[in-house]
């Protein structure tokens, strides 16, 4: 009788709770709560990041894009409007030293791109419709411009365009195709990276479109 108490005992005690619930269980358990905790720990982590990412980008591109967004509001058919909007992730400052476009000392300075900091400013093109000849007559409206921005030693040149094509008469006319240009390249001695897309761009006159600029 002592003995069978003794094995009972012997047999049961290593792998088996005083509930008769095999410790494994608590170990796997344990080890998903553990797993459970870390997950949640990563969730707030991010969730948290990402807000406080939204309030940086709002605090910077906030005031930036309330003026773009007054900008499309204003309509005009008879120009062409192009909106710019300049992100500068580097650490360089940037002054507008060229352009294709008529404007003074004073002018070119409120385009500066200061560092780690968005703009944004537009231009406004005359837009004429073209005055056909004879009936079926290929016609071509275009205008281009480019715009020098350089700090102490690096710099960028950007160039827009515009070229659309359609069949004219002096009774009706119909625009076939809408091309909307742009280029950026770095200058400087120190290189930068620097992109540029058209975020958006109408098939129909007078042919507004938008470019977002990133720099580094």
């Amino acid at each position: 009788m002592h003995d069978d108490l003794m094995d009972y005992f012997s047999n049961s005690s290593g792998d088996y709770h005083e509930n008769a619930r095999p410790l494994n269980s608590y170990i796997e358990e344990d080890r998903r709560q553990l797993l459970e905790k870390r997950r949640i720990e990563k969730e707030l982590k991010e969730k948290l990041a990402r807000e406080e990412k939204e309030r940086l980008y709002n605090q910077l591109h906030g005031p930036v894009d309330a003026q773009i967004s007054l900008w499309r509001n204003y309509d005009n058919p008879d120009y062409t409007r192009i909106i710019f909007k300049i992100v500068n992730n580097s650490p360089h400052a940037f002054k507008l030293t060229q352009t294709s476009r008529r404007m003074t000392q004073s002018q070119m300075d409120e385009l500066s791109v200061q560092p780690h900091m968005p703009m944004a400013f537009f231009l406004q093109t005359k837009y004429e419709e073209p005055d056909g000849g004879g009936y079926g007559e290929h016609l071509k409206t275009r205008f281009g411009g480019f715009f020098d921005y350089n700090s102490e030693t690096a710099g960028f040149q950007f160039n827009f365009g515009l070229t659309a094509t359609g069949e004219f008469s002096r009774i009706r006319g119909n625009w076939n195709e809408a091309n909307h240009t742009h280029r950026i390249v770095s200058s400087g001695k120190t290189h930068i990276r620097c992109t540029s897309e058209i975020i958006e761009a109408y098939e129909d006159p007078p042919f507004e479109f938008e470019v977002l600029i990133t720099l580094g």
